[in-house]
């Protein structure tokens, strides 16, 4: 299980971790999760940003890190510990060097994960976060990424580019809990899909093929896609 960022909506709440963690609890037993921090999870202001909540709930020990699951490689960021976003020279050179490491190369998938997504329609007057788009756009051929996967806006988005040779999936999985963005969206960019209802997202990864479905959390199947890559 993988949370993508404003996992609470006031990171400076020991309560609202207590009941997260509560609700969680259930099932984080037998089901190993990657908790990612958003905006939210942190606590004061400015030059005064820190998420120790964040740490004392998770465990983690740094905001952003790196696993692989099978066949398939993951990098979570964290542009949220500089206001008002950013990433600083270790994180920057933490993440090449986790781009060019040879867990990364030999994977079949490669996954990016941070909270702000570089793009959006959902959000009125938001079309996601330029300081993102300056870190990954010109890394996506050369570091092979098949998905980068975000929250920050409420509610399912959906883009695929091309960058030369690469094609890359754009997902925003923003609807698990929080009030959802309102009816009108962004004139740009304009992303192959936006479904604005409360939903969670699942992958199934056999070897080449990998599906993916976002549910609503009534159950309904709100959009499907499957990618396959040559043998």
């Amino acid at each position: 299980g993988i949370g993508v960022g404003d996992l609470v909506s006031q990171g400076n709440e020991e309560e609202h971790w207590r009941k997260f963690f509560s609700i969680l609890s259930s099932s984080a037993s037998s089901i190993p999760y990657y908790l990612i921090p958003g905006n939210h999870d942190y606590d004061g202001y400015y030059d005064d940003l820190n998420p120790g909540y964040y740490y004392s709930f998770t465990g983690n020990t740094k905001n952003y890190f790196s696993w692989s699951h099978a066949n398939a490689s993951f990098v979570s960021l964290d542009p949220n510990a500089s206001f008002p976003i950013g990433f600083d020279d270790e994180q920057r050179s933490w993440f090449y060097s986790k781009i060019e490491s040879e867990e990364w190369k030999s994977a079949t998938w490669r996954f990016i994960l941070l909270h702000q997504p570089p793009y959006s329609q959902g959000w009125p007057d938001y079309h996601g976060d330029e300081v993102v788009r300056k870190l990954l756009d010109p890394v996506y051929e050369s570091a092979k990424i098949d998905f980068v996967i975000s929250g920050h806006t409420h509610d399912y988005e959906r883009l695929t580019k091309e960058f030369g040779k690469q094609k890359v999936t754009f997902l925003i999985v923003g609807g698990a809990g929080g009030a959802l963005e309102p009816q009108e969206s962004s004139s740009d960019p304009k992303m192959d899909t936006v479904i604005k209802q409360h939903h969670i997202g699942r992958f199934t990864v056999d070897g080449q093929k990998i599906n993916f479905e976002s549910i609503s959390s009534e159950g309904e199947v709100l959009d499907v896609f499957q990618i396959k890559k040559d043998e």
